[in-house]
């Protein structure tokens, strides 16, 4: 897919990965439009941010209402972590993390539809921990195995439209950082990659006929499949 002159709608695209991408999708010409419930601290050429909950339908709608449609490209980014194992968690992290990661997705899913080109790309954001469900962070991973089964239904039920998932491995976001105490800090900095690493392999996902993106520990990157 060429993407100058896309439209492209990013959930939580005012920081981390969602930031990146947009300015990498924005460099091929694209004209990006964020929810967020924050705005971006820096302002750039044609990214326009939509003050958006996805956790609450009625300011979903009214973000879809202030974009002109065929929406061409719509990523399901937004998302938040808790660390911890499954029956420690609260119930409150439980409804936080369902609430947004994958409720707040399907939302979004169900109220982009009549926005939407009649062959749209859709892009879920899982993650490495959806693929090995971990201990820690156990809700987390949960979510997102979910959201690359919501990927799978949608696919099912919607064959027009082309959904594409994503499972990066650990990215420098504030996400990433959550939870992660001051000793094991210099550790996992080795670890980390840029969000403009996982950014500009998604642009490539885009402009190929490729379905994912996988972590491959052994390769401590990510690599593009069918």
């Amino acid at each position: 897919m060429l993407l100058n002159n896309k439209t492209v709608v990013i959930t939580g695209g005012s920081g981390g990965i969602g930031f990146a991408l947009a300015k990498a999708l924005i460099a091929k010409g694209a004209r990006v439009f964020s929810f967020d419930k924050v705005k971006p601290k820096e302002r750039i050429a044609n990214f326009t941010h939509i003050t958006v909950d996805i956790t609450k339908p009625a300011t979903i709608k009214r973000g879809f209402k202030k974009i002109s449609p065929p929406i061409d490209i719509l990523i399901n980014n937004a998302g938040v972590m808790r660390r911890g194992k499954i029956l420690e968690a609260s119930e409150d992290d439980f409804d936080l993390l369902f609430g947004i990661n994958l409720r707040g997705s399907w939302l979004v899913l169900k109220y982009a539809q009549p926005y939407l080109r009649k062959r749209p790309v859709v892009v879920q954001m899982s993650s490495r921990h959806g693929l090995a469900l971990p201990q820690d962070p156990a809700l987390y991973g949960l979510t997102k195995r979910c959201v690359k089964d919501l990927a799978d239904v949608v696919q099912a039920t919607h064959p027009a439209w082309n959904i594409k998932v994503v499972c990066p491995g650990p990215i420098d976001t504030p996400l990433t950082w959550t939870g992660v105490g001051a000793a094991e800090r210099p550790k996992k900095r080795k670890l980390v990659r840029p969000p403009e690493h996982i950014a500009a392999k998604i642009v490539a996902l885009l402009e190929s006929d490729k379905k994912t993106i996988l972590f491959d520990a052994k390769k401590w990157d990510e690599v593009i499949l069918d």
